[in-house]
């Protein structure tokens, strides 16, 4: 009786004290001349706008090419 007692209590008790973790993950692409309205440059802000909103405590980036940011 007392390690139910004990098993309940301690899950209360880390139940109580848990955190939110927020993790992103974003898939950017390349940036190709092709994607006219959807190339990077015009989708940048909107990623930025993202995250300011959700503020994510991590976050990660793929598909993006090297020095993507020295070039816009």
């Amino acid at each position: 009786m007392n390690f139910r007692f004990s098993v309940v209590l301690m899950m209360f008790f880390a139940l109580g004290f848990s955190q939110d973790l927020k993790v992103m993950s974003f898939n950017i692409r390349l940036n190709l001349d092709s994607d006219k309205e959807n190339a990077w440059p015009q989708r940048k802000a909107d990623v930025a706008d993202l995250l300011m909103y959700y503020h994510p405590r991590f976050f990660r980036s793929s598909g993006s090419s090297s020095g993507a940011d020295e070039r816009y």
